[in-house]
Order: structure tokens, then sequence, then C-alpha cells
């Protein structure tokens, strides 16, 4: 299963109201994969919190690493980036 980086923060950093759903599709997916742009968005997101939700430095630390070990493949993006656009357009969701 493909998993989206917002669906990483909102487990790893227990986001209200997100956190559950967010848990359960870790918990559901047989093996996670992830493009290799994952832990540059999801460190953009925990650098976001540490900036503004007053999250601690080592705390974000351990969700980067928290994530590296959740994931059972990384992809590289350019393998992956035509499918990707497709996908986009035929569900009308960003890439």
């Amino acid at each position: 299963m493909v998993i989206d980086t917002m669906v990483f923060a909102y487990a790893l950093l227990r986001v209200e109201d997100k956190y559950e759903q967010a848990i359960a599709a870790l918990e559901t997916a047989e093996q996670i994969i992830v493009p290799d742009s994952l832990f540059a968005e999801l460190g953009n997101v925990v650098w976001q919190w540490v900036q503004f939700q007053h999250l601690a430095l080592q705390t974000g630390l351990e969700v980067l690493k928290d994530a590296q070990a959740l994931v059972d493949k990384v992809v590289p993006s350019p393998r992956i980036r035509d499918l990707a656009l497709e996908l986009a357009v035929q569900a009308s969701h960003p890439f």
C-alpha cells in the first residue's frame, strides 16, 4: 500500500481527530511503499510542528526515525512520476 505523507504525520504526531484513522491505515497495510520524497515532505511537516506547535526537536527526530522504521520499500520518485500523474488526473486528486 502506498501511504501518503500526512497519514504518517497524523499517526506519528498523534493529531487529534485524525490519529485513529491514520493508525488504522498503517496497521492494515501488508507492506508500506513510499516515494523517496516522503522523508523530505515529512521533515517539513515535523519542522512546522517544532516551529509552531512547540514539539521538541528530539521528539521530531524520533518521529522521522519512527516513520523510516514503518516503511518496507522506498521507490525513486522519477520511477513513479508518470503513473502518479495519471492516477491523480483520473481521481481528480492532487499529484
